[in-house]
């Protein structure tokens, strides 16, 4: 069983994959496997700062949530009942 051929960079015991030849360009691959060479270079395991960042999408997401509900609380608390 032959499988597809991917981009992997590893780093210690873990492996990151930049995506599947299909369907992304090497041009892209290659520089997300420099940007994760830096990360490396300042002492940052890419995984974990790939993590982090997604953390703080969840987290900005989850405030506009909190605050779109709080809204919409206040806008039916406000508006007048219909008889």
């Amino acid at each position: 069983m032959k499988s597809s051929p991917s981009l992997v960079h590893l780093y210690l015991c873990s492996a990151t994959t930049f995506w599947v030849h299909p369907d992304v360009s090497l041009k892209f691959a290659r520089n997300r496997q420099s940007e994760a060479r830096a990360l490396i270079a300042d002492g940052v395991d890419p995984d974990e700062f790939k993590k982090q960042e997604k953390a703080a999408e969840q987290e900005k997401s989850d405030t506009f949530k909190i605050v779109a509900e709080n809204w919409l609380k206040l806008k039916k608390a406000s508006s007048p009942k219909a008889p």
